[in-house]
């Protein structure tokens, strides 16, 4: 693989992961709650405010690499640590959307626009997640984990990914019924909600509209810049 393939492979997947962040900034200002994967941290975002979602983002997910080590042990590659760059970046960019968001005055003030806030999160996310696939360089932690399951347990990758967000959202509820009274958490700062549920379903079926319209993209790309 030449250094140009590289290059362009990992150029491609980091404007995946500028998707993906801009959906999870998009789904924070909805106040409609989070997604499964971001419930956990953004409880603690909301209960110790003196660091950011993005912080807590990275320090999730970089235990998700811990979970990695102990499944696969000698099968953990060198090369699998890229995945704290890509973490890195993702949490970064969260961080600075929110801000962004925020700065611009991007934030509903009303219900419709709420789940207007909801749907961009969901578009947004599912682009990214077929570019960071298409491009195949680095991925995140979630993802990684999930695959560390799979290849040490067995099962299927969808079934896993599946256990594995019920899991955090358990992990969320009950954060939320001890720290602030209600599995929802606060009211005026919902960690789940419509919006949990609804990226839940809508991701993955918007997916399938992304990733064959990703893949032609991706394809064409290469093909211009003489890689096929």
């Amino acid at each position: 693989m030449s250094f140009k393939e590289i290059l362009g492979r990992y150029s491609t997947a980091t404007v995946g992961l500028a998707f993906i962040a801009l959906g999870i900034a998009f789904s924070v200002k909805s106040n409609l709650g989070v997604s499964a994967l971001n419930s956990v941290q953004y409880a603690l975002a909301v209960k110790f405010p003196r660091f950011s979602f993005g912080d807590y983002n990275f320090g999730i997910f970089s235990l998700f690499i811990f979970v990695q080590l102990a499944l696969l042990r000698r099968n953990f590659k060198l090369i699998d640590l890229l995945q704290l760059v890509a973490n890195f970046i993702l949490s970064y960019m969260v961080d600075t959307f929110n801000w962004t968001l925020s700065h611009l005055g991007l934030v509903p003030e009303t219900m419709a626009m709420r789940f207007v806030f909801i749907a961009l999160c969901c578009i947004f996310t599912a682009f990214g997640i077929s570019i960071e696939v298409a491009a195949g360089a680095w991925m995140l932690p979630a993802e990684m984990t999930v695959s560390a399951f799979t290849r040490t347990l067995g099962g299927k990758f969808s079934t896993n990914k599946v256990i594995m967000d019920t899991t955090l959202v358990i992990i969320a509820i009950v954060l939320c019924i001890v720290w602030f009274g209600s599995w929802l958490g606060p009211a005026v700062q919902p960690i789940l909600g419509w919006g949990t549920l609804i990226s839940a379903v809508a991701i993955g079926l918007i997916m399938k509209l992304t990733d064959p319209l990703v893949g032609k993209i991706v394809f064409a790309s290469k093909k211009r810049r003489g890689l096929l």
